[in-house]
């Protein structure tokens, strides 16, 4: 039923008369919406403030209506009250649209103090940009629902990926991924590089004598052999053609100790030289190995941690000054120490062509490494890009790789996982994407053409490799692959 605009105007007159009957100094307050809301996330309620308490029975739908200012659709919701903060509080069915002007109209809304109407109120806001704007990347099809744990891009068009139940992929130009490795006295496979479409290498181990071992092949995967091993495990590969010679370093150990080893180049490419270096027995296993490109000098490397108990093996940080030959802890850097009070393993590194460090790890680290005399200092940075949301494991948010382009040191990327709840007892993870085209100063979130919850819908991603700023490939759970295309489509 309509009520006439007359009938309703003499009941709001009739208290304010009353008031002033019992106390005629008393001025009449300037009843109003304070301003016009907004919201901060686009499943949050619109809270609408007023300058004075608000009588409960004039809260309606009818007198409170939200809907978008583009299209005028009234947006569904539960209005209430809230009368300690003398606010209007809208909950709406369903999250709002990002990136959209939005319309509140106050009209009928009285004062619980005097009876007062606050003048006829409307006025827009926009709601926020979707978390991701940039589909940058595009999902190729996948070679196997293992988990893929490395990639290795040695011209435009090849693509081999290895998955931690020991096959090797390989993708030609556009076609499908086809098996290159498979082993069945191996149990893992942790790595994969390959310096030409034709020779590459992979890092495998056997279960049955418990060793690291190295294959090689020459013919494009038609076949491997081994060419060395190891009693610990080999873990993460670094090879580069350099002219007429190759270099080569890698990296292993076990829960309780990491250790290098050193490729010396030989002419002949069936003869694989390989002496370990070094062994560090305070940390666990090289988990990522990298080098700077332009004179292959300066690498850096990052380690597993274990906790068992009371027992704890710090993940940590080396360096090298002389192409691999001998490595140097990271000042101070050691997980569980004084300013890396909340990590256990550093995942990723990437040696940027200035010699600055990056370095990932579990718990949401991110540090960066500035050279300072004959070591290194170090500071954690982007630590709100995301939040661990368990705080009770270090696996709740995982930085897992970091890597800058060979030919752009300005460009670069951070992948990894966030948990996002379980399932029967099991994690589930989300994987994220952020790219840097400013070096680092600042990383904006990208997604997949394609993926629900623009573009954020994929699994957790393990492992980036970049051989140009636009030739870029990531791989993840459940044989996840994905390429950069560089813009939306």
């Amino acid at each position: 039923m309509r009520v006439s605009r007359l009938y309703v105007l003499a009941l709001v007159g009739l208290p304010v008369l009353a008031a002033c009957d019992d106390d005629p100094s008393r001025p009449v307050a300037n009843f109003a919406v304070t301003a016009c809301p907004s919201v901060s996330a686009v499943d949050a309620p619109i809270r609408i403030g007023f300058s004075d308490s608000i009588a409960p029975g004039t809260i309606s739908g009818s007198n409170i209506i939200v809907t978008s200012a583009v299209t005028g659709v009234e947006i569904q919701g539960a209005i209430n009250l809230d009368a300690a903060s003398n606010m209007v509080v809208f909950s709406p069915a369903e999250p709002l649209p990002f990136n959209t002007r939005i319309r509140v109209r106050v009209n009928n809304v009285l004062s619980a103090g005097n009876n007062q109407a606050a003048p006829l109120f409307v006025c827009d806001f926009t709601t926020p940009q979707a978390p991701i704007t940039e589909l940058f990347w595009r999902a190729l099809p996948p070679p196997t629902g293992d988990a893929l744990v490395s990639v290795s891009l040695p011209d435009q068009n090849t693509g081999i990926v290895t998955a931690q139940r020991v096959s090797l992929f390989k993708r030609t130009g556009n076609s499908e991924f086809g098996v290159i490795f498979e082993q069945p006295f191996y149990s893992t496979s942790f790595d994969a590089d390959f310096l030409t479409a034709e020779r590459g290498f992979g890092a495998h181990l056997d279960f049955r004598v418990r060793r690291g071992v190295l294959t090689q092949t020459l013919n494009g995967g038609a076949s491997f052999d081994t060419v060395f091993s190891a009693d610990q495990s080999i873990t993460r590969l670094f090879f580069e053609n350099v002219g007429a010679t190759v270099f080569g370093v890698l990296g292993g150990g076990t829960a309780v100790n990491a250790r290098f080893f050193k490729y010396t180049f030989n002419a002949n490419p069936r003869i694989v030289p390989i002496a370990i270096t070094q062994n560090f027995a305070f940390t666990g296993a090289v988990l990522d190995i990298d080098f700077e490109t332009d004179t292959l000098r300066t690498g850096a490397a990052s380690t597993d941690g274990t906790r068992a108990g009371t027992f704890f093996q710090p993940g940590t940080v080396f360096f090298t000054d002389n192409r691999g030959l001998n490595w140097t802890e990271v000042t101070g850097v050691r997980a569980g120490s004084a300013r890396v009070v909340s990590a256990l393993d550093y995942t990723g590194v990437s040696v940027r062509n200035n010699n600055e460090i990056w370095v990932t790890g579990t718990n949401g680290y991110v540090l960066k490494l500035t050279r300072v005399g004959a070591n290194y200092t170090f500071q954690r940075v982007f630590e709100n890009l995301l939040t661990n949301p368990d705080s009770t494991t270090q696996t709740g948010l995982i930085f897992s790789d970091v890597e800058f382009a060979p030919d752009n040191a300005s460009k670069g990327w951070l992948i990894g996982a966030q948990q996002i709840g379980v399932v029967n007892g099991v994690p589930r993870f989300q994987g994220f994407i952020f790219e840097t085209r400013d070096g680092g100063a600042t990383f904006t979130r990208q997604g997949v053409v394609g993926a629900d919850a623009f573009g954020a819908a994929m699994p957790r991603l393990r492992r980036i490799y970049a051989r140009t700023s636009n030739h870029v490939w990531i791989v993840g759970d459940g044989g996840f692959v994905i390429d950069y295309v560089g813009s939306n489509p």
